[in-house]
């Protein structure tokens, strides 16, 4: 199978070419931000390629942290959506 992105792949996939492949989509989920910045600040990095590249490749991350200047500049300059709760 030659596949050029993520979106032909999916494209392909829902046409019914794919049928045992049990692949998708990616979803990184890390709640609580701050928590890696102290605990696992040496995974700064690595966040910052996935927030850059991760996507190309169907992987998505959803991020919680209590305020938005916490995360790196990287990730924040990547983020398409910004969702903010208030109370």
């Amino acid at each position: 199978h030659t596949l050029d992105s993520m979106q032909s792949y999916r494209r392909r996939r829902a046409a019914g070419e794919f049928p045992d492949e049990p692949f998708g989509d990616v979803f990184m989920v890390v709640d609580g931000w701050s928590t890696v910045r102290q605990d696992y600040d040496d995974l700064i990095p690595k966040f910052n390629e996935l927030a850059a590249r991760g996507l190309n490749y169907g992987i998505h991350l959803l991020i919680t942290t209590t305020r938005w200047v916490e995360l790196s500049a990287q990730v924040r300059d990547q983020a398409a959506t910004r969702l903010e709760l208030r109370m």
